[in-house]
């Protein structure tokens, strides 16, 4: 009561101060109409305005509005100078939480006849489409979820079916666990370009492979998935407070992404293009020369100043990935000076009017002048992983320094779709984003 006797009065003081102002000016078409006006009226105006914008965000954004995300509405963030967390401390129980049908479990702590169904969940609702394959086995998430810094994190959603025992048996209603939805957290390295021009780099989770069996979808159970998920990943592990995900096709509304750009899906075509200039080759990079494009990498990352924001994986997670041939990496060099870096990933999708699956081009670095050159090393890389691999479609993210491939591309190539996605943050803060799609890297 006290709170309001203060606000009234100080209302009483702003519409004295505004009559005086108007009658000073002369201006009494304003004044006499609002001279009549009581206080309260001011006050209950006030709190209306309060009341409808705190509703209608909570009707508009019935789950990212209890999460500690940079929300669209959040005017004020716009203005703070410096990267921060939003939670620092223990995460928050929220009503979405559900911690009695969903588990998470460290991903070696994981049996196989644990990882038998989820894959089954995965390679039969992870894609919604029937026109097109999801081919990822166990050996993939062997190679995918091993050699981070911190443990990789599985959000198993069980539902109970009940049935009897065997005929001969005294009947009896026994129950199994069936997992209808999944999420996953590997752990990952974040660059952040702060005002005074300085690389901050923060260690976070990756969020990837949420699903939920597709006739399911309409209970929203991914909300579940995610805040039982992200409260379990605070507890199991403490020192990693931010999270990092992607959306495609239909984004996130009431938060702002971090980056949002467009991807682009086309067959690879028959490609006939002039040889490299001389002493430029094509490298690629393999257990032998892996530490050459470490040091290239971060040494860009942290020097050059032209990425904003970059979502690179654990060292030991990045040299398996390319080990494995997951993931493909080439550098354009001319003798020992890199002016290009490639990067593309096995997108593990194989499309069902296609002889073959998908290639994904994930991200490059343009370290010359010269981008005409620049996109002839693209070419090449590609044209090197066609020799060897079955991909007939590449999956094209116009995002870093993939940009300018685009603007060649794009009046070689006739694009079969197109889709929006973006990258959001998770109890993390970047004032100034979104950021520009070319002044981001991700290699995740």
């Amino acid at each position: 009561m006290i709170f309001y006797g203060y606000l009234y009065r100080f209302l009483y003081y702003l519409q004295h101060q505004f009559y005086r102002g108007i009658s000073y000016l002369g201006n009494y078409i304003i004044y006499e109409p609002l001279s009549n006006i009581h206080p309260r009226w001011f006050l209950f105006g006030f709190i209306s305005c309060i009341l409808f914008i705190y509703f209608y965000i909570k009707i508009r954004y019935p789950f990212w509005n209890t999460q500690p995300v940079y929300h669209s509405y959040d005017f004020w963030r716009k203005w703070t100078s410096s990267p921060f967390i939003i939670q620092k401390n223990f995460p928050m129980k929220t009503k979405f939480c559900n911690f009695e049908n969903i588990q998470t479990y460290d991903y070696l702590d994981l049996q196989d006849s644990q990882m038998e169904p989820v894959i089954d969940l995965l390679v039969s609702h992870y894609i919604p489409s029937d026109q097109v394959l999801f081919t990822v086995t166990k050996k993939h998430m062997n190679e995918y979820f091993t050699g981070q810094n911190h443990s990789s994190l599985f959000s198993i959603y069980y539902e109970k079916h009940y049935n009897y025992g065997e005929p001969e048996k005294e009947k009896q209603l026994i129950y199994t666990n069936v997992p209808i939805g999944l999420m996953t957290s590997r752990s990952i390295s974040i660059f952040v370009l702060n005002k005074s021009g300085g690389c901050i780099k923060y260690p976070c989770y990756f969020w990837d492979y949420l699903c939920v069996k597709r006739e399911l979808k309409h209970k929203k159970l991914s909300r579940n998935i995610i805040q039982t998920h992200e409260y379990n990943q605070r507890i199991k592990n403490p020192g990693v407070l931010i999270s990092l995900f992607k959306k495609e096709g239909e984004l996130s509304r009431g938060i702002v992404p971090i980056a949002k750009y467009t991807s682009y899906t086309f067959q690879i075509p028959t490609m006939k293009f002039d040889k490299l200039p001389e002493h430029c080759v094509m490298v690629q990079i393999n257990k032998t020369n892996f530490g050459d494009f470490i040091d290239f990498l971060y040494i860009f990352l942290k020097t050059s100043k032209v990425f904003k924001f970059a979502g690179i994986p654990d060292i030991g997670s990045l040299k398996k990935m390319i080990d494995s041939s997951n993931m493909y990496v080439y550098l354009l060099k001319k003798r020992e000076h890199v002016l290009g870096m490639y990067a593309f990933k096995d997108a593990k999708v194989q499309y069902e009017n296609d002889d073959g699956s998908a290639i994904q081009c994930i991200g490059s670095i343009l370290n010359c002048s010269n981008i005409r050159l620049f996109y002839l090393g693209f070419l090449h890389s590609l044209q090197m992983i066609t020799w060897k691999t079955h991909y007939k479609i590449v999956l094209f993210e116009n995002i870093a320094h993939n940009s300018y491939i685009w603007e060649f591309l794009r009046t070689t190539n006739k694009e079969i779709m197109e889709q929006n996605n973006a990258y959001y943050l998770y109890n993390f803060v970047v004032p100034g984003s979104p950021y520009l799609a070319k002044d981001c890297l991700f290699l995740v």
